[in-house]
C-alpha cells in the first residue's frame, strides 16, 4: 500500500519519537482501510454465482494449513451452497490458527439431524467464551478484522445453511453447521 511505503521512509528520514509514534497511528488506520476495501471487495461477490453442488470433503481440505493438521469424517458428501464457502472453511481455519492458543489440531465431522446435515468444526484450543458466542458473527467484532465470521454466516444464509459456535469454552471452540433437508446429497 502506497500509505505504508511514504510512512516508512518518514520513519527512517526523521528518528523523532513522537513522528515515529504518529506513523504508527496512521499506519494502523491505513492497514484497516485495506481490510475494509478488501472485504467490501469480496462482499460484493457475495451471491453474484449460482449457488452449486461441491464436495464437501474437498472444501475442507483445501482449508488445511500445514501447521495445524485437519482430519474429518466427511467424505462422500455434496452439499447445495454459495461457491465462496471455501472463505467459510479458510476463516474458520484462520480463527483456529489465530485464536486457539494451544490447539494442535482440527477435528470436522458429519451426522445426520433429523433430516438435515449436521457439519461440526472443533479445535482443542480453549474455545469461545460464552458471553462471545453470538457477538463474533457481528460485524467488527474481534481483534483482527472483524468481519470474517460475519461473511461466514452472510456466505452459508444464501442456501439456509445456518451456524452457531456452541462449544464449552474451556475445551475448544465447536463451530455447527446445520444444511438443510434438499442442501446435501450423499454421493454413491
Amino acid at each position: 500500500m502506497i500509505i505504508q511505503g511514504y510512512l516508512d521512509l518518514a520513519k527512517d528520514v526523521d528518528k523523532d519519537p513522537a513522528l515515529s509514534e504518529f506513523c504508527g497511528y496512521v499506519g494502523r488506520a491505513a492497514a484497516a482501510i485495506q481490510r475494509q476495501i478488501e472485504f467490501t471487495r469480496e462482499y460484493e461477490q457475495l451471491g453474484l454465482k449460482e449457488p452449486t453442488w461441491l464436495s464437501l470433503g474437498g472444501l475442507i481440505e483445501e482449508s488445511n494449513d500445514p501447521g495445524l493438521p485437519i482430519g474429518h469424517e466427511c467424505h462422500g458428501i455434496s452439499i447445495y451452497a454459495d461457491p465462496m464457502i471455501e472463505k467459510v472453511f479458510s476463516n474458520l481455519m484462520d480463527n483456529t490458527i489465530r485464536h486457539a492458543e494451544g490447539a494442535t489440531g482440527v477435528q470436522v465431522r458429519c451426522s445426520k439431524s433429523g433430516s438435515d446435515l449436521m457439519i461440526i468444526w472443533e479445535d482443542d484450543g480453549p474455545g469461545v467464551p460464552d458471553d462471545q458466542k453470538e457477538g463474533i458473527f457481528e460485524r467488527g467484532f474481534g481483534k483482527n478484522t472483524g468481519l470474517g465470521l460475519f461473511l461466514a454466516r452472510d456466505i452459508l444464509g444464501i442456501t439456509g445453511i445456518a451456524i452457531a459456535e456452541t462449544g464449552v469454552y474451556g475445551e475448544g471452540a465447536r463451530f455447527e453447521m446445520l444444511v438443510p433437508e434438499g442442501g446435501y446429497r450423499i454421493d454413491a
